[in-house]
This record gives structure tokens, sequence and C-alpha cells, in this order.
């Protein structure tokens, strides 16, 4: 392992160019013009602080290492950051001066809760973690959410007619404390005492949402079709073309 903060300072240095050669995109780069850092795959251990020094970043991947945070002062054009695959734990992080971030991607890692005030977040997947709290309450322009695998007892979100994916699959409601604990939305309402969910309002101001639902319906109306047609077919065959088709000898 390599600690994250002194092979950051090393390959990146602050006063001069990116000496790193397997970043071709990068290489001989100061910080200030480098708009995509690719740095997963490193072996990185610890936490590293990025400064001010990287103002015109918009895209940050530090993915499959072992970070155990992440901080920055500034980090004002970030837009995107995936950090799948560490180390994080707890709920004592956060995304400090980016009101531009769009994509999110924390699976895989320790995290426990999510309270984050990101209004032009547009994808966010935190599958896979330990989360028992999800505060989306300021994320209107959200369109996909991937939380599954996490025992969440508090989601909070705020509708939105642009959510088209939402996958909650595998989540471990806990109610081990015997509380009646819910998880809801606008749209839906969510019993983890019974693991179910029970539509309330559906938004049907989201085409996409819309869509799915009618195709739903259409591709259950044609299964259930299609199995008569077959049954009749077999049955047809089976007791009444015997009756019809003369036999040998008649």
């Amino acid at each position: 392992m390599v600690n994250s903060q002194t092979w950051f300072d090393q390959n990146y240095p602050t006063n001069s160019t990116c000496i790193r050669v397997e970043d071709k995109e990068n290489y001989g780069k100061t910080r200030d013009q480098i708009v995509n850092l690719n740095i997963s795959y490193q072996n990185l251990e610890g936490s590293l602080q990025l400064d001010s020094s990287l103002p015109n970043l918009k895209k940050l991947n530090c993915s499959f290492n072992n970070l155990t945070g992440l901080s920055w002062n500034s980090l004002p054009n970030l837009e995107e950051l995936d950090e799948a695959y560490n180390q994080l734990a707890g709920g004592d992080f956060g995304l400090p001066n980016s009101p531009n971030m769009k994509r999110l991607n924390f699976s895989h890692n320790r995290i426990t809760a999510y309270y984050f005030d990101t209004p032009n977040l547009a994808y966010l997947d935190i599958s896979n973690n330990l989360l028992t709290i999800l505060d989306l309450h300021s994320t209107v322009n959200l369109v996909e959410l991937k939380c599954f695998n996490n025992p969440i007892s508090n989601l909070t979100l705020t509708q939105s007619s642009k959510l088209v994916l939402f996958d909650c699959l595998g989540i471990r409601f806990d109610n081990t404390n015997g509380s009646n604990q819910s998880i809801t939305s606008n749209s839906t309402s969510f019993s983890p005492s019974n693991s179910t969910i029970s539509p309330t309002t559906t938004n049907y101001n989201n085409p996409a949402l819309l869509a799915s639902t009618i195709g739903l319906g259409i591709y259950s109306g044609i299964s259930t079709l299609g199995w008569l047609i077959l049954s009749f077919v077999f049955f047809y065959k089976r007791f009444l073309l015997k009756d019809v088709i003369p036999t040998p000898g008649n």
C-alpha cells in the first residue's frame, strides 16, 4: 500500500508539472490545467486532501483503492466523482464547495449516512454500503438512484419528474428495535415491517415512468393471453380432435 497524500504530491506536484508517465492525458500539465483525473487502481491508502490548485477539475476517479477519506477546500467545477471500492466509513465525510456535482459513485464502501446538499446531482450510486440514513431532499434533478444492499431505515426523497431509475433491490430493512420504521418519498411508500412496497400517489408527470408502467401492463397482458392460447390449443388437440379425425378401418 502507498500513502495517498505522498503519492499524489509526488506525481502531481503543486509547483511543477505532472511526472506520472502512465497518465498520458495529464503528463506535463500543471494542476490548474487538469480537467480529468484518474488515480484508480493505485493501492492508495489513508486520507487524500486536495487543495484549491485544481480549479478546473471536472472528473475525479479514485475508485479501487483503500482510501479512508477524501476532502478538498474548493473544487467549484467538479461534476463527477467515483470513489467506489474504497474504505470510506461512517457518515463523517462531505462534498464541500462543489455546486456543479452531477454524478456520484460511492458504492462498495462502509458508509452509514448520506446528507449531502447536491441540488444538481443527477446520478447517485451508493449501493453496497452500511447506509441507515439516506437524505436526498435537495436532489430535485435526480435521474438515477442506486441504493441496493443497504440496511436503510430512513430514506427521504424529493419528488422529481426526472427520476427514471430507482434500484433498491436487496435492501435489508433494519427493524431490530421493534419500532415501525418507514421509508417514504412523495411517490412511493415503503413498509419495512413486512418488506412490501405500496404505491400511493404515482407521479404521472414523468413520461418515462408512465411508459414503463404501461409497458409492464401490456407485457403482462400479452403473457397471460399467450398462456391462454397455448392452453386452448393443447386442450383442442388432446380432447376434441380425436373425435373428429377418423381412425383407419372406420
